[in-house]
């Protein structure tokens, strides 16, 4: 199965104020640099939890669907599906109405399933996924998170040869995303 980015974000869930008064920093001459730390660390955390944060729109292309018609989800947390695609045996392609699925979307892993009679080899799903439209919707541990490794990667940029760096994950990190992370089997 892959995945692709149909609809970002419209922000991130950490604001430039918030990271700036963070570390505090009263000038706008870094004001670019911390943005990109707060985007590449938001994206750093969603990979880590295997989370979405804020709203955003994904499709999950899916190679073969099981004779039950389940397919589980790869992106986290599903709010809803905004469209399902089958393709027949020739290619052509069908957009199903919203009555000839459902979503189990707190199910672990979250899946949908096709109404039965349904017969797909492959399919696409737009999933739209994340916490909320706000940092308000996300989880207060997972934006101390962010902000600790935005200070983080602030503080030790090229102030050392990167092979003497610390480690590039501050202390704390992980266990502000512990109440997020899957298990490992």
């Amino acid at each position: 199965m892959t995945i692709s980015l149909v609809l970002p974000p419209v922000d991130t869930p950490v604001s430039l104020t918030q990271a700036k008064t963070h570390l505090r920093c009263e000038t706008s001459v870094d004001d670019d640099y911390i943005t990109d730390l707060i985007k590449t660390a938001t994206s750093f955390v969603e990979q880590k939890i295997n989370r979405k944060l804020l709203t955003q729109t994904w499709r999950q292309y899916v190679d073969g669907v099981g004779p039950d018609g389940t397919i589980c989800l790869q992106i986290r947390p599903p709010q809803f599906i905004s469209e399902v695609t089958v393709y027949d045996s020739l290619g052509n392609p069908s957009v199903l109405d919203a009555q000839d699925y459902s979503l189990k979307q707190y199910a672990s892993p979250p899946t949908v399933t096709l109404k039965t009679g349904i017969s797909t080899g492959t399919a696409e799903l737009d999933v739209v996924a994340g916490f909320g439209d706000t940092a308000t919707d996300v989880p207060g541990s997972i934006l101390r998170a962010i902000l600790v490794l935005v200070a983080h990667w602030y503080e030790f940029r090229g102030a050392i040869d990167v092979s003497q760096q610390p480690a590039s994950i501050p202390s704390g990190f992980e266990t502000l995303l512990a109440p997020f992370m899957e298990p490992k089997l």
